[in-house]
């Protein structure tokens, strides 16, 4: 008897890909982590939404911005940070937070290492 799916792919090797529906906001953990020198971190929006995404140090401080209250569509986004501050400078090792803020009050904040 001949198998028709194998691991979620058609043996033609045409591969299906659902309609994914994003119905709540997102912020998913950043891959690799830990990192060096660069990592991804992916979000999504259920509707399109002005977004902000800041990387802050330990103490607060805010160290580099991704995005700055810039017009999303709804669906899921990553997007690559390389581990620069502001000044396009590399920043050390350590403990880092990643925050989306999107349309009216959504923050959502994670945490990342830097391993250098």
């Amino acid at each position: 008897m001949k198998a028709k799916w194998e691991i979620g792919i058609d043996l033609t090797g045409v591969k299906s890909n659902p309609i994914v529906v994003v119905t709540n906001y997102q912020l998913e953990q950043n891959y690799p982590n830990p990192f060096n020198p660069s990592t991804k971190i992916s979000y999504a929006l259920p509707k399109a939404a002005k977004v902000s995404l800041l990387i802050y140090n330990t103490f607060g401080q805010e160290v580099a911005k991704l995005l700055d209250n810039q017009q999303q569509p709804a669906g899921k986004h990553t997007i690559t940070w390389d581990s620069a501050d502001h000044a396009g400078k590399a920043l050390p090792s350590g403990m880092y937070f990643y925050r989306l803020r999107a349309g009216e009050g959504v923050i959502l904040t994670r945490k990342m290492l830097l391993v250098k």
